[in-house]
């Protein structure tokens, strides 16, 4: 798992996963009241620069075991999902409340171009 050090501010502690151009919003949205402590999203793009310019960790494997290991490890008090394209189990579910940003009502307007 590629997985990054870094520190946080002091409050609740929040993992933004983020795969989609939705994760820079979210995470500027986030930043201003809690303490985001890991940002799940591949590559290595703008986003991920802010994150560990903030001291944000960051992980790159964007599989389901990688973010269920992960959330393990931190625990944090809440998950916010932003354009994540897996479904997450009931036992991933359980260990913390799941905020899911979603553009559009669920389960009628799911998929990518919700918007359109």
């Amino acid at each position: 798992m590629s997985f990054d050090e870094g520190s946080a501010s002091p409050g609740p502690r929040i993992v933004l996963i983020g795969l989609g151009p939705t994760a820079a919003s979210a995470l500027e949205a986030l930043q201003d009241r809690f303490a985001v402590v890991a940002l799940v999203r591949g590559g290595d793009d703008e986003v991920v620069a802010t994150a560990r310019s903030r001291g944000i960790r960051v992980c790159a494997d964007t599989h389901v075991a990688g973010v269920a290991e992960l959330i393990g490890r931190i625990r944090p008090d809440c998950v916010v999902v932003s354009s994540y394209d897996r479904v997450l189990p009931g036992s991933l579910l359980r260990v913390c409340p799941f905020v899911n940003v979603h553009y559009a009502p669920l389960p009628r307007y799911r998929g990518r171009a919700t918007v359109n």
